[in-house]
């Protein structure tokens, strides 16, 4: 049964993002703009509704060299606020943080990413936390972990390259608030074209339900 709170299903959407990025640092990124959104619901009854959002987010980007060691830092904080006064038939607030580490030597590599966040007020169901797809929780099916996502989530992952073998552990929780945290788990393993993020990979996912772990085959990029 779906809760009066969460919004249904989406039959169309529009969706409109102009963004202003600024380095206000060296490494330091601020980005403001606005989101406009239309879309044609399903349930209850077929209607059009708007989500216009302000969005904003500062960015950080290290990169640096130590005894033939590349080092990689990467963070990241995210706001969307969606208001009535912008014209929007929503009002919340969606915050989003990420940082990732990686360290690499040679045809090795290591990535240690985390990505949480909170949302708060009534969203649609697009701008609502997921998990369990080829870049988090991998193996497991986002139907399987929170059908209609949630406004809670915590994610990390560990990835190791030593080309052609990855092997990437991923630890997560997608809920809603005052809701019950169940923390999931997967490991996958298989091989992959290179240590950049964008290689191309074949990967056999195990998410580990219940203390059995069921194989998941993956393929492609953007992993």
């Amino acid at each position: 049964r779906q809760p009066q709170d969460v919004p249904g299903i989406y039959r169309t959407r529009q969706q409109v993002e102009p963004e202003v990025s600024i380095e206000v640092l060296p490494g330091v990124w601020l980005d403001a703009g606005v989101s406009i959104q239309r879309f044609q619901t399903q349930f209850p009854a077929a209607r059009h509704e708007s989500s216009h959002a302000l969005i904003s987010s500062l960015r950080l980007e290290r990169r640096w060299d130590i005894s033939g060691n590349a080092h990689t830092l990467e963070a990241g904080y995210h706001l969307r606020a969606a208001t009535n006064s912008l014209g929007s038939d929503f009002a919340y607030t969606r915050h989003g943080f990420e940082a990732a580490y990686g360290l690499r030597h040679g045809k090795e590599r290591l990535l240690a990413t985390m990505t949480a966040g909170v949302l708060g007020g009534r969203a649609p169901l697009f701008d609502r936390f997921v998990l369990g797809n080829s870049t988090t929780l991998r193996g497991y099916n986002k139907y399987d972990v929170a059908p209609l996502g949630g406004s809670r989530m915590a994610h990390g992952s560990l990835d190791y390259r030593h080309r052609p073998f990855r092997v990437v552990y991923d630890v997560g929780t997608v809920y809603d608030r005052g809701g019950r945290a169940r923390v999931l788990h997967s490991l996958a393993a298989g091989l992959t074209t290179g240590w950049r993020r964008e290689s191309l990979c074949f990967l056999i996912a195990f998410p580990l339900k219940e203390g059995r772990a069921e194989p998941v085959f993956l393929l492609g990029m953007n992993f």
